[in-house]
């Protein structure tokens, strides 16, 4: 079976039985450049996606990046990866609704450990885990303006599971809130074939 796109996870047809779940850790290779969203950005109309790199110079990586997520993964190369660590620290979260989405980011010095690169984790909203934490991997973006690269795209083979009910109430706050899928351009997509590792 094909896994599901990031867009396609979110898609009318998906949605009432399924969510996927994505962690993105950015690893030490990734730019220092931590540019302040400056130009109001939505996921449709004038400053939905196709417009992003004319609504701030800081956005051009959206249009002009060749690493952009999310990606459509059709035909992953088989890998022997590890696992994916992930250590979270006692203490409380940060529920954050910043205008597009929920945001859940863990208590400080939580971290992910990917292939033996270490960094501070971003956890989408359904932060809640499988025990099977194989991935597919890939060169990635961040998914909203500046889109900025060199950030590692993990994407749990198996998806978290959100009620009908969970699903309506996040839809009911927030319809549309999805990147349209980018060009794979060069990049390998990796499928990791070493079950709890």
């Amino acid at each position: 079976m094909r896994p599901k796109s990031l867009r396609e996870a979110g898609s009318d047809d998906n949605k009432a039985d399924e969510a996927t779940t994505t962690v993105a850790a950015e690893t030490t290779a990734a730019p220092a450049t931590t540019a302040k969203a400056k130009a109001h950005w939505t996921y449709e109309g004038e400053e939905g996606p196709e417009n992003w790199d004319k609504l701030d110079p800081a956005y051009v990586t959206c249009a002009d990046g060749s690493a952009q997520t999310p990606i459509d993964i059709v035909t992953p190369a088989e890998a022997d990866l590890a696992n994916p660590v992930i250590a979270y620290t006692a203490g409380s979260a940060a529920v954050t609704n910043n205008g597009h989405t929920v945001q859940l980011s863990a208590a400080e010095g939580s971290k992910i450990t990917v292939d033996g690169a270490e960094a501070t984790t971003e956890i989408d909203w359904a932060a809640m885990l499988p025990s099977n934490l194989e991935t597919y991997r890939y060169a990635g973006s961040l998914t909203t303006p500046p889109c900025t690269e060199g950030v590692t795209g993990l994407l749990l083979e198996n998806p978290v599971e959100l009620s009908a009910a969970q699903i309506k109430a996040f839809e009911a706050a927030y319809s549309g809130n999805a990147r349209p899928v980018q060009p794979l351009n060069d990049r390998e997509v990796k499928a990791d074939n070493s079950a709890d590792k």
